[in-house]
């Protein structure tokens, strides 16, 4: 892990490259709210879409970008 900057190092180890290929290309961390504490990876990480979406309520036909963010998972949920 980076000693000058712990996130970019976390992107960097093996924790976080084998992780990457197991979540095929979702690379964020999802959203654990309380009594959910225990949920999996791939729950919080819906979750996490989902909350995205409700506080930006986009109207339909609105355009994002979705940059530097793995494949577009997030991006795909949006649409």
């Amino acid at each position: 892990m980076s000693k000058t900057n712990p996130v970019i190092g976390y992107y960097h180890s093996w924790e976080s490259i084998i992780g990457y290929r197991k979540l095929h290309g979702v690379k964020h961390f999802g959203y654990y709210p309380k009594g959910k504490e225990h949920i999996s990876k791939a729950e919080a990480q819906l979750l996490m879409s989902e909350r995205l979406a409700k506080a930006l309520a986009l109207p339909t036909g609105r355009l994002v970008l979705d940059a530097g963010c793995g494949e577009g998972g997030v991006a795909l949920y949006l649409a």
